[in-house]
């Protein structure tokens, strides 16, 4: 005899199953969908609008540490010469 669940434990259970179901889903799915292929249940949606959220945070990582290397580099090849800002000292004079 199959054992008997309550209604919540039943509710919590689908939800759960919900979100794992849509994350596999969502983790296949390249970035960039089209807004028409979006789904609307607000709770999908706020799934997708997370992980879009984090994709974008690791990409725009990713080249901020590109571009910090690539400039270091540049300033190891070329280095910063004594005089080479010293023109623009009075320009950069802060008000008292």
């Amino acid at each position: 005899m199959p054992e008997v669940i309550g209604y919540d434990d039943f509710q919590r259970d689908l939800q759960r199953r919900k979100r794992d179901r849509w994350a596999k889903i969502l983790a296949a799915e390249p970035p960039g969908r089209a807004p028409g292929r979006r789904p609307r249940d607000p709770e999908q949606e706020r799934l997708l609008l997370r992980l879009d959220r984090l994709r974008l945070e690791r990409r725009d990582r990713a080249l901020t540490d590109a571009l910090e290397k690539r400039h270091r580099r540049g300033y190891e090849r070329h280095p910063v010469r004594p005089d080479e800002f010293s023109g623009w000292e009075q320009e950069q004079a802060w008000p008292d």
